[in-house]
C-alpha cells in the first residue's frame, strides 16, 4: 500500500501559501488603484471648476474693457452722437478706433435711445441734470454719457445765450479726457489680469490632458488582470484539484511513481507560473 495524502497535503499548502502571497498582492493594488482613481476624479473636477472659474473671470475683464472703450469712443463723438448720427457714419470717420464697430454697436444703439428721453426732458423743465426717476433706470456707462450730452446741450444753451460767434463747443468737447480711472492703469492692469488668466488656462488644459492620460492607464492596469490568472491557476491546480483526491492509496508501484510525478508535475506549474508572473513585472519597463 502506497500512501499519498501526506505528499498531496503539502502540496495543497503550498499551493495555498502562494495563492495567499498573489491574492494580497493583488488585493492591495486594487485598492491602491481604486484610491488613485478617485482622486483623479477629484483632481479633474477641480481643475474644471477653476477652468469655468477662470474663463469667466477672462469674460468679465474683456466685457469691461470693451466697455470702457465703447464709452471713450462714445464721450468722444458725444457731438455726433446727440445729433443723432448712425454708428456706420460716426465709426467711418473716426481715426484708429480702438474698438470693432461690431463690439461698439450695441453701446451706440443703447445710448441713441437715451437721447430723445432726456433731451425731452430737459427742453420742457430747462433743467440741465439727469431726472431721479430716469437715473435709477441706468446703469454706470449710460448714466456717464448721460453727464456728458447734458453738459454738451447746457454748453450749447450758454453759447447761444451769450450768441458767441464761432462754434467752439465741439472743440471744448473733444479736448475733454476721462480721468476718473487713471485709465491707462486700469487697462493696463485688466490686460495683465487677462493674460495671467489665460496662462493659467493653458497650465490647466495640459495638467488636465495628463491627468485624463493617467486616468484612461488605470482603466486596464498592467499586471492586474495577469495577477487574477496567476491565482486562479495556483488555486485550481494546486489547491482544488490536490484536495479533491484526498485521501489517497494506492497499491500499484507504478500507477503510485506516476501519481506522485503527476502531483509533483501540478505543482511545479504553479512554481512556475508565480515566479515567471513577478519576474515579468520585475522586467517591465513602460510602453514606449
Amino acid at each position: 500500500m502506497y500512501d499519498l495524502t501526506n505528499l498531496i497535503t503539502t502540496i495543497a499548502s503550498s499551493s495555498a501559501t502562494l495563492a495567499a502571497i498573489i491574492g494580497g498582492f493583488i488585493a492591495s493594488r486594487l485598492i491602491a488603484l481604486n484610491a488613485e482613481r478617485a482622486e483623479l476624479t477629484v483632481r479633474i473636477h477641480e481643475i474644471d471648476e477653476e477652468m469655468v472659474f477662470r474663463k469667466s473671470e477672462v469674460a468679465e475683464a474683456r466685457k469691461e474693457l470693451i466697455e470702457d472703450d465703447a464709452v471713450d469712443f462714445i464721450l468722444y463723438h458725444i457731438e455726433e452722437l446727440i445729433d443723432g448720427k448712425p454708428i456706420d457714419v460716426v465709426y467711418s470717420a473716426a481715426e484708429r478706433p480702438g474698438i470693432s464697430k461690431e463690439e461698439l454697436l450695441p453701446f451706440w444703439n443703447r445710448a441713441l435711445e437715451l437721447i430723445p428721453s432726456l433731451r425731452e426732458f430737459i427742453r420742457v423743465t430747462k433743467i440741465f441734470e439727469i431726472p431721479s426717476g430716469f437715473a435709477e433706470r441706468l446703469s454706470d456707462y449710460e448714466y456717464e454719457i448721460c453727464k456728458e450730452a447734458i453738459s454738451v446741450w447746457e454748453s450749447r444753451s450758454n453759447r447761444q445765450a451769450t450768441r458767441f460767434p464761432y462754434n467752439i463747443g465741439m472743440d471744448l468737447n473733444r479736448t475733454r479726457f476721462r480721468v476718473s480711472r487713471d485709465a491707462n492703469y486700469w487697462h493696463q492692469k485688466k490686460k495683465e489680469d487677462i493674460n495671467v488668466h489665460m496662462a493659467h488656462l493653458e497650465w490647466l488644459r495640459v495638467r488636465k490632458k495628463q491627468l485624463e492620460s493617467r486616468q484612461e492607464a488605470l482603466r486596464k492596469p498592467r499586471g492586474v488582470v495577469d495577477g487574477l490568472i496567476v491565482f486562479l491557476v495556483a488555486v485550481v491546480v494546486g489547491i482544488i484539484i490536490p484536495l479533491m483526491n484526498i485521501p489517497m492509496v494506492l497499491e500499484d508501484y507504478a500507477a503510485m511513481v506516476v501519481t506522485k510525478r503527476l502531483y509533483i508535475g501540478l505543482f511545479s506549474v504553479v512554481l512556475i507560473v508565480v515566479f515567471s508572473y513577478f519576474i515579468g513585472l520585475a522586467r517591465w519597463k513602460g510602453v514606449k
